[in-house]
């Protein structure tokens, strides 16, 4: 298949309505499709459980199914009529009954990933690639105006996510609204764009014990460090309210396992485990930071 020829059909035919601004990453080669989609996922920085693939093949289609089966997979009618009904059966996996700005950004938001994704390969080791970055995050407490957005990405992210409790907009302006509970939003930026709201942690307080009600950042910041950034800035606003006791819980899925440990690994102590949980403390005056990086800037805003 020629890269070209692909292109001035989407740039060039009168019937071609999605554009190359549309378009965050083409694949145009004569490798498999299950290489290519690991190959996005991998570029884009998304689980595969983010993608949807669709086809006319028999064959690609099977073969897809059976070696990527996070992903959700749609063959297309031979039937040119029966069109309609198929992409009506799957709008609820393109669109949400509510939008956040980020979400009319996510094509520039991925075409910026590219760019990091390519100068990646030119570093050495990871920290002068992350360094390189100017990496700065910004937490905000119980903002009202990004509620859409941080009740958005408690339903919809998956893999850095220590309990996966999903929360509608009424349920976080109810956190807010509660003086019991500080809800952190993070959103980060680097010198090739901003990545947007892409971390949430709800903390509950009772006297001199919190408790950490969700922990979570997007699939798009995993890899820089930035989880540390974000606990220990919660920690030390948790000392200044002369909090004693910060409490935690692991809660597994089939999609965290890469979290399982992130508790320990920031200095809490491990009280209970079973097949499905882990539950931490952490007695505030002997936390350290363990992982936080000094390319980070953290802005308190």
């Amino acid at each position: 298949m020629d890269f070209q020829d692909v292109n001035n059909v989407i740039e060039s035919h009168p019937d071609m309505i999605l554009k190359d601004k549309y378009i965050a990453i083409k694949k145009v080669n004569w490798l498999d499709k299950v290489t290519n989609i690991r190959k996005i996922s991998k570029d884009l920085n998304i689980g595969l459980d983010s993608i949807i693939f669709i086809d006319d093949s028999p064959f690609e289609v099977n073969l897809v199914r059976s070696q990527l089966p996070e992903l959700k997979v749609v063959k297309v009618p031979s039937k040119l009529h029966k069109y309609t009904e198929i992409m009506r059966n799957i709008l609820g996996d393109f669109y949400n009954l509510t939008s956040s700005n980020e979400d009319e950004s996510k094509t520039r938001i991925y075409k910026e990933q590219l760019k990091r994704h390519k100068i990646k390969k030119t570093f050495s080791n990871i920290d002068e690639y992350l360094s390189s970055l100017c990496l700065e995050i910004s937490i905000s407490e119980n903002s009202n105006s990004i509620v859409d957005r941080i009740s958005q990405i408690s339903l919809k992210t998956n893999q850095f996510n220590l309990t996966t409790r999903r929360y509608t907009e009424t349920d976080i302006f109810g956190f807010i609204e509660d003086t019991r509970y500080c809800v952190y939003s993070l959103s980060v930026c680097d010198k090739y764009g901003d990545y947007g709201s892409t971390g949430l942690a709800i903390i509950l307080i009772n006297g001199g014990i919190a408790t950490i009600d969700t922990f979570l950042i997007s699939c798009r910041i995993i890899g820089r460090y930035i989880e540390f950034s974000f606990i220990d800035y919660i920690i030390n606003k948790m000392r200044d309210n002369n909090i004693e006791f910060l409490n935690a819980k692991y809660i597994k899925t089939g999609k965290n396992n890469q979290t399982e440990n992130f508790y320990e690994d920031c200095g809490f102590d491990l009280i209970e485990t079973s097949k499905t949980s882990k539950i931490y403390s952490l007695k505030l005056e002997k936390y350290t930071i363990n992982g936080k990086k000094d390319y980070i800037e953290v802005i308190d805003e």
